[in-house]
Formats: structure tokens, C-alpha cells, sequence
């Protein structure tokens, strides 16, 4: 049953607690479609960060509101008591499942979204920073791939495809590790402050020495 997270069973045996466990839930859930609204319009209004920057965050956001608006439909139909396979809305349950799935896959593989966007700000920056309109394409070609990933786990949850699922997980897994480990030797390459230099220092001069490494790089990116 992918309607709730919980067996139906401890919901009836537990009706009072569970019911007001929902109606916080759903409380929240009001507060969060409420202040969305205002989260994306300052987010996307942010002019220090960069333009895709503020759209995958954007993003994020709205599509945290789709899971959670999902999820309010899929309550509906628990406290109906409306049975998905025997009913005319299976349609509507299969969407919203399948919605809440993505909206949740969206937002986990965010910080991968922003590590491939730096890694482009970084690799061409004289022509990304610039903020011209086919800069666009690495937002829409990161956000299709977040949507793929979601999609494709969202189906395999609903239709209790366990085995795909674990074998998708394990290779975006590996491609996740594979990316970072490659940003990590971009860095090492075009960066040369990373490369340990041959003389030893002592803790308090190595320190210092990586303190002073920070500060250069933050001044940096901040520029760029």
C-alpha cells in the first residue's frame, strides 16, 4: 500500500493518535504552500548568486510543493477510506504517488545539481559569468537529468521494483562518487594552490599557510 508510510492496520487499532499525527501534517503543510511563494520570489531574486544557481533552488522549492500538495491528495483518499485498485480514481492515487516520489527524488539529488553547475562556473567562467541567455542550457540539461533520476526511482518504488531500484541507486551512486572524485582532480589541475608544496611545515605554519589558502580562494570565487 503506497499510500501512507505506516501498515493500515496500526492506523485503525490507533485512529486517535494517527489522526492527529495527519492534521499536524497537514497543518504543516498549509504553512509550507503558504510561505513558498515568498521563498522562491526572494530566492529567485538574490543577485549575488548566479542566475541557474537561483533556478535549481527554485526548483527545489516547487517541487517540494508538488510532493507535499501530492501528499495531501493521497490523505484525502486515506480518510475516505477510498480503495486505489477498486475505485475510478486509481489514476489520481498512481499520479499523486508518483508525484509526491519525484518531488522528494528533486530535492535529494540537489546538491549533486549544484556541485555540476559550480563545476561549469568554474571550468568557463569567462563565458558563464556572464549570464547570457544560452547559459540557460546547463540549468534545463541539469534539471532533466534530476528529473530522469526521480522519475525512474519513483517507479520503481510504486511498482515494488526492488531490483532496479537497488541497481539504479548503486549506479548513480557510483556516478556520484566518480563525479566528485573528478571535480577533486579538475581542482588539483587548475587550481596549482591545492598541490602540497615539497618543503615540511610545522602545525602552526601549515595552519596559517591553509588559512590564507581559504581566504585567497574565497576572495576568487567571489570575484568570478
Amino acid at each position: 500500500n503506497y499510500l501512507i508510510w505506516v501498515p493500515k492496520y496500526a492506523f485503525e487499532h490507533n485512529p486517535v493518535v494517527f489522526s492527529s499525527l495527519y492534521i499536524f501534517e497537514i497543518l504543516m503543510i498549509f504553512a509550507q504552500l503558504t510561505a513558498e511563494p515568498f521563498l522562491i520570489y526572494r530566492m529567485y531574486h538574490t543577485r549575488p548568486l548566479h542566475r541557474n544557481i537561483r533556478l535549481i533552488i527554485v526548483c527545489c522549492i516547487s517541487f517540494t510543493g508538488l510532493s507535499s500538495v501530492c501528499r495531501l491528495v493521497l490523505l484525502f483518499f486515506q480518510f475516505k477510506r477510498i480503495s486505489p485498485v477498486e475505485s475510478d480514481e486509481a489514476s489520481v492515487v498512481l499520479l499523486a504517488s508518483l508525484g509526491r516520489e519525484v518531488g522528494l527524488g528533486v530535492l535529494v539529488v540537489m546538491p549533486l545539481d549544484v556541485a555540476v553547475e559550480r563545476m561549469v562556473a568554474t571550468w568557463k567562467w569567462i563565458w558563464y559569468e556572464k549570464e547570457s541567455t544560452d547559459t540557460v542550457w546547463v540549468f534545463i540539461g541539469i534539471l532533466l537529468f534530476s528529473l530522469s533520476v526521480a522519475l525512474l526511482n519513483g517507479f520503481c518504488y510504486i511498482y515494488d521494483a526492488d531490483f532496479f531500484r537497488y541497481i539504479a541507486v548503486a549506479l548513480f551512486d557510483l556516478f556520484v562518487e566518480g563525479f566528485y572524485v573528478s571535480i577533486s582532480v579538475f581542482f588539483w589541475h587548475f587550481v596549482p594552490k591545492l598541490r602540497p608544496k615539497k618543503r615540511r611545515l610545522n602545525a602552526i605554519d601549515a595552519a596559517q599557510e591553509g588559512n590564507q589558502y581559504f581566504d585567497w580562494l574565497s576572495r576568487n570565487l567571489n570575484r568570478m
